[in-house]
């Protein structure tokens, strides 16, 4: 029970931040946007109803502090995403959930 109080704890760090990271639905994928730059993390988009389709990435910020996960690894549907992220020494989760619809 203590990752969970752990990710309790980052949740709640996330969420006093400023700045939160961004997650923009576009026709080619999900665009994350960090404000500030991360220095380790993942990005986990996760499903209720098949663990198969879920899809993990490590963190890996272009120049704009930005990350695209790509159309192609995702299925219409619903997502849980968790984005876990490290700064100055403390861990942060930022949840949300989308709905995938391939753009036709």
């Amino acid at each position: 029970t203590i990752h969970y109080q752990n990710d309790i704890d980052a949740a709640k760090r996330a969420n006093e931040l400023d700045q939160k990271p961004e997650l923009i639905q576009q026709a080619n994928g999900y665009l994350i946007r960090f404000h500030q730059e991360p220095q380790s993390g993942e990005v986990l988009f996760l499903r209720s109803n098949n663990s198969e389709e879920d899809v993990k990435e490590s963190l890996h910020l272009n120049s704009r502090n930005e990350q695209l996960v790509h159309a192609t690894r995702l299925k219409d549907g619903e997502y849980e995403v968790s984005i876990r992220w490290e700064e100055n020494g403390e861990d942060y989760l930022y949840k949300q959930r989308v709905n995938w619809k391939t753009p036709s």
